[in-house]
């Protein structure tokens, strides 16, 4: 079988080489810096071949389906199979999962209501119980396209009504007691979202104790391969912070309590699937949410039929078996990026990692000039590894919160 070739979106492609073996290819915008190279072997490390161009002998793999990527796998000599776009943007739609997550999940499914027309959230927010609530685009990303807004109590309030009653004299005053949605501070920006995203999820927010990413790929006819589960780690606001990967064999007193939710929440969603024409890539969100001492488990959160952002961290456990791994990405605004690897080795050189121990850190991304850059940290857990990671952050001045 001739080896894979893969293809990310440019922007984030070269982020993507830890999940892929030394036999595989990357295709990236540009050629591979034989520094950055050299780095990755001083560490032991293995990427896979990089290429700015395909081979067409080789099998293509693309981050996900799309338009674009369907005219690639053409022009290879013999072309992947690939499901009906169609399917793939339906079941990527965050209208499907809401109604997917109802119809299989019941009880455990998080309130959740999808808008299409400002009219229909208007009417929904005059109306919907006070409270905080988590706006997600019908098509955006999970971790970086969300938005947490407060609804206030709309009933009538007395007090606000003698404040802002019109004093003209003489007269009834036709004030409302009730407030509009539209003088809500959020209201544009949600209308904003809808709008480009085709449509917007409101869902109530829970009291999140532990979240997990559930990876896998399923066959054309409904086989499940290998699951893998890794911890996902997210700010204040919901934004993603990062993926780590427990030391293999290793007990995980967080998420061992849930293996078997886990493990029948992937069947039930791969056979949805399955159901529906998709096969390949499936990344899945899961979490354990809190209330009055109880805790519970939602089953899906959040479907992406494509690959994860994550595959790299465990792509990065299976080299560092004795280890637990974490993965996170940045902003190249917001975080100083070496000039080259002997500046690397000025500013942060005790917390770089040491191959020997197994412990500090990995510039995942070559020193070019990219959006975002990835960093890896290992250490002997994950309290370890949360230091190794904090230490270089601030070593490295991280510009704003996180």
């Amino acid at each position: 079988m001739p080896a894979k070739i893969l293809e990310a979106a440019r922007g984030m492609a070269w982020h993507f080489w830890p999940a892929l073996p030394p036999t595989d290819t990357l295709l990236v915008p540009a050629p591979a810096p034989a520094a950055f190279l050299n780095y990755l072997a001083d560490l032991g490390l293995r990427p896979p071949r990089f290429a700015t161009e395909p081979t067409a002998s080789s099998r293509f793999t693309p981050f996900g389906w799309n338009a674009e990527a369907l005219r690639r796998n053409m022009s290879y000599t013999r072309p992947s199979p690939a499901p009906d776009p169609a399917v793939v943007s339906k079941v990527n739609a965050r209208a499907f999962s809401l109604v997917k997550e109802k119809e299989n999940f019941g009880s455990a499914a998080c309130p959740a209501n999808f808008f299409r027309s400002p009219e229909n959230l208007k009417k929904w927010l005059e109306t919907a119980s006070p409270g905080r609530y988590v706006a997600k685009g019908n098509h955006s990303l999970a971790g970086i396209g969300q938005l947490r807004v407060e609804i206030p109590d709309f009933s009538p309030n007395l007090a606000f009504f003698q404040e802002n009653k019109p004093q003209a004299a003489g007269r009834e005053s036709s004030f409302s007691l009730h407030r509009s949605a539209e003088d809500l501070p959020f209201f544009t920006v949600l209308n904003r979202l809808m709008a480009r995203m085709d449509g917007l999820v409101l869902e109530e927010e829970q009291k999140v104790s532990a979240e997990f990413g559930v990876l896998f790929r399923l066959g054309k006819n409904g086989s499940i391969s290998t699951i893998r589960i890794h911890h996902l780690l997210s700010g204040i606001e919901g934004n993603f912070l990062g993926a780590l990967a427990p030391r293999k064999g290793e007990a995980d007193p967080i998420l061992d309590p849930w293996r078997n939710f886990i493990e029948e929440s992937v069947a039930r969603i791969a056979a949805v699937l399955c159901g529906e024409g998709y096969f390949g890539p499936v990344g899945v969100d899961m979490y354990v949410w809190e209330k009055d001492g109880r805790k519970f488990f939602r089953p899906l959160v959040d479907l992406n039929a494509r690959c994860s952002m994550a595959w790299p961290v465990h792509g990065l456990a299976q080299c560092f078996q004795g280890s637990t791994v974490m993965i996170a990405h940045f902003p190249a605004a917001r975080i100083f990026v070496p000039r080259d690897y002997d500046d690397m080795h000025r500013a942060a050189n005790k917390l770089m990692l040491d191959p020997k121990t197994n412990r500090g850190f990995i510039w995942l991304t070559p020193l070019l000039a990219l959006t975002r850059h990835s960093l890896a940290f290992v250490g002997s857990d994950a309290t370890d590894v949360m230091n190794v990671r904090n230490m270089t952050l601030e070593l490295l001045a991280l510009k704003g919160k996180i």
